[in-house]
């Protein structure tokens, strides 16, 4: 392990730790602008290679360790994955006030 790579261990970990983890909640429970993800992604890479260029391929990064990655979270994914958990609770709602009231909000669409 070089001393690139161990620094962009670290910077991972920074990230996801201090980061990406605050911003989950915000997320979760408000509406989040269409450019707010690739803006959060911008500066969370460009923190990890400390400001400078792209070192690996972001694709590459956020790949498991095992296929030669480094386990980076992709804040667009988790955006989108906090939205397919909200139509999942709403499926799963079985008889809930929030999901009924949903439900009778939306019928009309």
């Amino acid at each position: 392990m070089d001393v690139q790579e161990f620094n962009s261990y670290g910077g991972i970990c920074i990230v996801k730790t201090l980061a990406i983890d605050k911003l989950v909640y915000n997320t979760s429970v408000l509406t989040v602008p269409t450019n707010f993800a690739e803006k959060v992604n911008y500066i969370c890479f460009k923190f990890i290679w400390n400001f400078k260029t792209d070192k690996i391929k972001r694709h590459t990064i956020i790949g498991p360790v095992d296929k030669g990655g480094l386990n980076m979270v992709d804040f667009n994914m988790v955006v989108k994955s906090l939205k397919a958990a909200w139509v999942k609770r709403l499926c799963e709602g079985d008889g809930s006030k929030w999901c009924s009231l949903f439900s009778s909000v939306t019928s009309q669409y």
